[in-house]
């Protein structure tokens, strides 16, 4: 029995010094063999082509001229004689000897009153304004008058003005409705060359002009043929062609 034992012994010592000598041999080391390593190719990566954007045209814009402005060419006088409400005015205007001055010379802003307004003036008074032009006539018509162009935004911002008369014009807003002296201006911004005009409804009388009273009855008729006489010049004016 001891003899198997010892045996089995043996056997086993001699398995293992057969297993090391696979690994060892002579005191060398024997390397290992490894699988040897297969490199490999990445696949070749093709990016699909990119689609050319053209640009559209862009369509062309093309800005609308802007409309001319053109400037008044008839002068104040005969701005106001061309309107048809103002023949009292302009008959007054050539009877004072101011025509020229208010054709030619300005800027200016005239209140102007209309033919009615005038016509509220008892026709005896009226007749002696145009007859005595020098005097009373002059002072009236140079108190419309105000040296400078003023259009209806600066009357919005004004209270006084000096006249060419020498006094001032009082000027008062009340919502839309503007008054000059207590008159009403009911029509603005009429332009001409040297100026603008405001239609008033009344005639203003500067203070310390008194009206003078008729006193020959010769004076209505002379009114008349004055007036007639404006109207006729102005009316040839407009009809006449140029050669």
């Amino acid at each position: 029995m001891k003899k198997l034992t010892l045996l089995l012994v043996l056997l086993v010592a001699g398995g293992v010094c057969i297993a090391g000598c696979t690994t060892e041999e002579n005191g060398e080391v024997l390397p290992t063999q490894t699988p040897e390593a297969t490199e490999t190719v990445p696949e070749e990566v093709t990016t699909p082509p990119t689609e050319e954007v053209t640009e559209e045209p862009t369509e062309e814009v093309t800005e609308e001229p802007t409309e001319e402005v053109t400037e008044p060419t008839a002068n104040l006088v005969e701005t106001a004689a061309g309107a048809g409400q103002f023949n009292t005015l302009v008959a007054a205007i050539e009877a004072a000897g101011l025509s020229e001055e208010l054709s030619t010379g300005g800027p200016y802003t005239v209140f102007a009153p209309t033919d009615a307004a005038f016509a509220a003036i008892p026709a005896e008074t009226l007749d002696a304004l145009l007859a005595s032009p020098d005097e009373e006539l002059t002072e009236i018509l140079t108190y419309h008058v105000v040296e400078g162009e003023y259009y209806a935004v600066d009357l919005a911002n004004s209270v006084s003005l000096d006249t060419l008369q020498g006094t001032m014009l009082t000027i008062s807003i009340d919502g839309d409705t503007v008054m000059v002296d207590g008159a009403q201006v009911i029509d603005q911004d009429i332009q001409a060359s040297n100026g603008v005009i405001h239609v008033i409804d009344e005639v203003l009388v500067p203070i310390g002009v008194e009206l003078p009273a008729a006193t020959d009855g010769e004076m209505e008729e002379a009114t008349e043929e004055m007036t007639e006489e404006v109207t006729e010049e102005m009316t040839e004016e407009e009809t006449e062609t140029p050669e």
